[in-house]
Parts: structure tokens; sequence; C-alpha cells
């Protein structure tokens, strides 16, 4: 399969792409230790293109990895999502940054996101202190706010 250059990725993932940084809430949990774990927020990053021709997203995944998956279709015709965890999406945005154009604010604070989230990693349940998930937050937010507005750069 003939590689995809990063130029083509960046367009194919302006006009076809999405980044974010879920918010997810975790319940709380008790095990059997008797432990408990109260009610928490985890955010992730993640990055995914839906697209109705399959082939190039073979080929993207084929390159930098991730998951293709049907996706639902509004009209009659099939659709396929390619979606990235979190280093696939991290090695895949870096590579593709320089070339973004529309959403080179978006895959800015995707980066940074993780960059900053890398630098404070605690183990799985592990509770974060209030500036660790007012970081995490101000991401969020900073990206839903991203999409709402015309980034041509």
């Amino acid at each position: 399969m003939r590689r995809i250059s990063a130029e083509y990725a960046a367009g194919f993932f302006d006009g076809e792409g999405c980044v974010r940084v879920a918010k997810n809430r975790r319940a709380e949990r008790i095990y059997p230790s008797g432990n408990r774990r109260e009610d928490f927020f985890e955010y992730g990053l993640a990055a995914s293109i839906a697209q109705s021709y399959r082939p190039i997203l073979s080929a993207l995944s084929a390159q930098w990895g991730g998951l293709i998956s049907p996706q639902k279709s509004h009209a009659n015709k099939a659709m396929w999502e390619w979606k990235l965890g979190r280093k696939a999406a991290v090695r895949f945005l870096r590579e593709i940054f320089p070339y973004v154009r529309v959403k080179s604010l978006e895959v800015w604070l995707a980066l940074n996101f993780d960059s900053d989230i890398t630098q404070n990693r605690r183990g799985p349940g592990v509770r974060l202190s209030e500036e660790e998930l007012a970081l995490r937050e101000g991401y969020y937010l900073a990206l839903r706010q991203a999409k709402k507005e015309e980034n041509y750069n």
C-alpha cells in the first residue's frame, strides 16, 4: 500500500476528522477488599475520521494504527469510522500538525492536553488533585469552544 503523506492526511483530517477530549463520569465503586472509590471524572484524548470510502481509512489505519468500525448513516450508504486512542492519536496529530489549517487550534490543544496530563499521570483509580482536575477541565472546555469557531490559518 502506498504511503500517505502527512500533508494529504492533514487536509483529509481538516475536512472529515474530529479530535476530542472525552469527559466520562466514573461511578462510585466498592472493591471486594472494602476499599471505596468515589464518583470522579476521567478525561481522555481521541481522534477519528468518518468516511464512506473505506480504502482510505484502511490506508490511514495501516500507517498510523487505530481501528475501523461501521458507523450509522443517515443516507442509505455504508459509513466507516477510523478511531484512534490516545497514543495513536498523539502520533498522528504530531505528524499532521504542521499542515493542518482548519483544525490547527484543536490539534494544538489536544497535543498540549496530552503533554500536560502525561507529566502528571497517575495510576488507575488514583484521585486527582483539584488543580489537575481544573487543568483537564480547562482543556476540555477550550477544545469544545475551538470547535465552535472558524480557525482557518
